[in-house]
């Protein structure tokens, strides 16, 4: 990790650090064929790809749902209690809460025939542990993405004394620090700049473009969302908006 010695400002050593974790993905890819061809086979069949995180993970949940690109099958479960912008510190607080992720996976609708995405980057609260528990028990497969670094030098505050890389039925490791931030400025005791979102992201997408490409491959083209502000238009048809409202609660 850079020091003050180093002469870069600390904006180069965070780009820096961004491209050196995106390259250390590559080391993912395995798994990310296999989310890639557990997701197609979901909606292939029918069924939704649900994603879920608490506090700044939940943006990654955000992210793949009703995106330009992105594909239509996606259900977000954004629960309000669990979301930074209904306060913060409460966030923090819920997600520590017992059972309270399974009350969440119950009331998002979850059925065997979709798949569970679960993101937290230590993955030692309860409520993602008790999320996947819960999504097992039902029948879903469980993806969750998080740092395996991370959770390794934590402990577990769920009542397992389990970790959501330990339940999880496949695991993307984000590559990002213990602690997260990567620069050290003078002055600062912590350091700055997190990068497990941005790693989160393109760990989600890099699945998602895959399972895409698998579904098309297998004859079955992905139902994707193009850009709502084309110069040309591209709606998507009604009746597949119509279908998916029916099952996906955000849209």
């Amino acid at each position: 990790m850079p020091h003050d010695s180093d002469a870069r400002p600390a904006s180069l050593r965070y780009l820096q650090a961004v491209r050196t974790l995106l390259e250390r993905l590559d080391g993912q890819l395995d798994a990310v064929e296999t989310a890639a061809t557990w997701v197609s086979e979901a909606i292939g069949d029918g069924g939704l790809v649900f994603v879920t995180g608490t506090g700044h993970s939940h943006m990654i949940a955000e992210e793949v749902f009703y995106r330009a690109g992105g594909l239509i099958a996606v259900c977000p479960i954004l629960e309000p209690s669990l979301l930074l912008d209904r306060g913060a510190i409460k966030s923090t607080r819920m997600e520590r809460l017992h059972e309270l992720g399974s009350i969440v996976i119950d009331d998002a609708g979850l059925t065997p025939d979709d798949l569970l995405v679960v993101v937290s980057n230590s993955g030692r609260n309860a409520v993602p542990v008790d999320m996947a528990l819960r999504a097992k028990e039902i029948g879903s497969k469980v993806i969750g993405i998080g740092s395996r670094e991370h959770a390794s030098r934590v402990a577990s505050r769920h009542v397992s004394g389990a970790v959501l890389v330990d339940v999880a039925d496949l695991f993307l490791d984000n590559c990002a620090p213990y602690g997260d931030a990567t620069v050290h400025v003078t002055g600062s005791p912590t350091r700055v700049g997190p990068v497990s979102t941005i790693a989160g992201v393109a760990l989600i997408n890099a699945v998602m473009v895959r399972a895409a490409e698998l579904l098309g491959l297998e004859g079955r083209p992905p139902k994707v969302f193009a850009s709502a502000n084309l110069a040309t238009e591209q709606a998507v048809d009604p009746d597949v908006m119509r279908e998916a409202r029916s099952r996906i609660k955000a849209l």
